[in-house]
């Protein structure tokens, strides 16, 4: 806001910028002299800002001419203050935002609960896999069914599984393949050169109008799962996510949960440690068909050769086996916790 002073020259020929010179510009750059916050002042002259345009400049006669000068009152624009108003808005709610975030959601898993490698398995090793579990339907019948386990179990599908754990034994040389796969694919350095004991293989659907899904459990002392998904999303089925938590992640606050949410592309794999939480969500639209491989704890070295065709039980020297690998989870110390209390009861009423 401009406003104009009249008082007597102290001398002649006083140059003035008028008013009206000011109307494209901001009032503060006349002479740059305001230092309030908010200000449009950069303390600079107008002159200076704006050297390729000159505002006009009056010379006032010697006699007649009072000396006029300029007072320049800083204020703030409505329209600016406004866009002030709403910036800082904006930064509250963002602050709320991220507030908010870290208080509902899980944190960040480190290290990452699954490892995805798409592309990693090609079309001959895919077709031996199929090939392996129609010859099972047919002359083994017994090695198909159907299951459904898991917390809320009752309100998922289950699935179907083809168990292949005794025809993958009597091929060496596919079950080689199979473990160098599940090593690269492992990225948490639970395996070694030398090859843990398998504890199953199976070939397992989920179709959309049944088996659909699967609640959440885990493998216990499995020192790693392989999952190679054998469909392609979006083409074959939608849906079927796999999801894994832990609840409970110690920190260094104390314990908190983190999530993660994966889906491989056709011929991809993915792996994660036995002992972490996970799920399969609904299939909402075709079958999803997938070969899982489970390597245990090196203490079950003795029971690969099993004549059941079942999935193999945990262990207390299997699961600190897997607590030595993993100290921070709280699952595996529980059950070591479980598994040593049952096995000191037991010995107590022996």
């Amino acid at each position: 806001v401009l406003h104009l002073r009249t008082r007597p020259a102290a001398r002649a020929g006083v140059r003035y910028i008028p008013p009206v010179a000011c109307a494209s510009y901001s009032p503060c750059a006349i002479y740059g002299a305001c230092p309030r916050v908010g200000c449009c002042c950069r303390h600079r002259s107008l002159s200076a800002r704006h050297a390729s345009v000159t505002p006009p400049s009056v010379n006032v006669a010697p006699e007649a001419a009072p000396r006029l000068s300029l007072r320049v009152r800083c204020v703030q624009a409505r329209g600016s203050m406004s866009a002030q108003r709403w910036l800082l808005a904006a930064l509250v709610v963002g602050l709320c935002a991220v507030v908010l975030r870290r208080v509902t959601l899980p944190a960040r898993c480190e290290p990452p609960l699954a490892n995805v490698l798409n592309g990693a398995v090609d079309d001959a090793l895919a077709a031996r896999v199929l090939d392996l579990a129609q010859r099972a339907v047919r002359e083994k019948p017994e090695w198909v069914g159907e299951r459904n386990f898991g917390v809320g179990s009752k309100g998922e599908g289950g699935h179907r599984v083809v168990h292949l754990k005794h025809a993958a034994l009597a091929q060496p040389a596919f079950l080689q393949e199979i473990w160098l796969l599940s090593r690269r694919a492992d990225a948490w350095g639970v395996t070694t050169s030398r090859r843990l004991p398998l504890r199953c293989m199976e070939l397992i659907e989920y179709s959309s109008v049944e088996n659909h899904s699967l609640g959440y459990h885990h493998d216990g002392d499995s020192f790693l799962t392989v999952s190679v998904l054998l469909s392609t999303p979006g083409v074959d089925f939608d849906g079927g996510r796999l999801e894994l938590k832990r609840p409970r992640l110690k920190t260094a606050r104390g314990t908190a949960s983190c999530a993660e949410s994966h889906t491989a592309r056709a011929r991809g794999v993915l792996a994660w440690r036995g002992w972490e939480w996970h799920r399969v969500a609904p299939v909402t639209r075709g079958v999803r068909r997938v070969l899982v491989i489970e390597w245990w704890a090196p203490a079950h070295a003795a029971e690969e050769g099993s004549t059941s065709f079942e999935r193999g039980g945990d262990s207390l020297a299997g699961l600190r086996e897997a607590l030595s690998r993993d100290p921070s989870s709280l699952l595996l110390r529980e059950g070591v916790d479980i598994y040593a209390k049952v096995q000191h009861n037991g010995a107590s009423g022996a």
